[in-house]
């Protein structure tokens, strides 16, 4: 895995600031048996975060992804039906499938990402909601990338002076990019 990340920000006003942000993800997978796989991803994002009154913030960012993945050398095998006199039948095992040659696969799509983050500030602690949209290369074999919206609940409780208490939650729904799966 090979990824790069860069981002400015600029203080607009007392309450406003803004950014860029942008970033590419190069993983590649090892053959273990179902081909290798290549997969490439960039993203370009729009920052925007208000601090609406002492207590409520917002961070929003906007922006799109680029995904392009390959597979290479995918083992491929086909089988051939046993039929007499018009009848078919179960094969034996050893005729049942046949190799055929390693073939190559290639997909591109882009995508909207983004997030959203509502943060409530008390005496001694803070709450935030939020919820994100991400492209990710998350696997070796099939479908490796995803879209993945993720909605984040954390509190986060000042103790005492040097000790605070952090509870968070998440949940995350992955869908592949693609729904072109090769076939093996």
């Amino acid at each position: 895995l090979r990824n790069v990340r860069a981002s400015i920000r600029h203080q607009l006003t007392a309450r406003d600031e803004i950014g860029l942000a942008a970033g590419g993800d190069d993983s590649e997978y090892q053959d273990l048996g179902s081909g290798s796989n290549d997969s490439r991803i960039w993203n370009a994002r729009l920052l925007w975060s208000r601090n609406w009154s002492p207590v409520w913030s917002t961070q929003l960012s906007f922006g799109g992804s680029t995904t392009d993945a390959e597979q290479q050398d995918v083992p491929q095998s086909g089988g051939i039906g046993c039929v007499i006199f018009g009848i078919p039948f179960q094969c034996p095992p050893e005729l049942a499938r046949v190799a055929l040659d390693d073939q190559d696969f290639s997909s591109r799509s882009t995508g909207v990402v983004g997030s959203l983050a509502i943060t409530r500030r008390f005496e001694r602690s803070l709450i935030s909601l939020g919820y994100s949209r991400d492209t990710r290369s998350t696997g070796g074999s099939g479908r490796t990338n995803f879209d993945i919206d993720a909605f984040t609940l954390s509190f986060t409780h000042r103790l005492a002076e040097r000790v605070k208490l952090s509870l968070s939650g998440n949940y995350s729904l992955y869908r592949s990019v693609t729904d072109d799966l090769p076939s093996y």
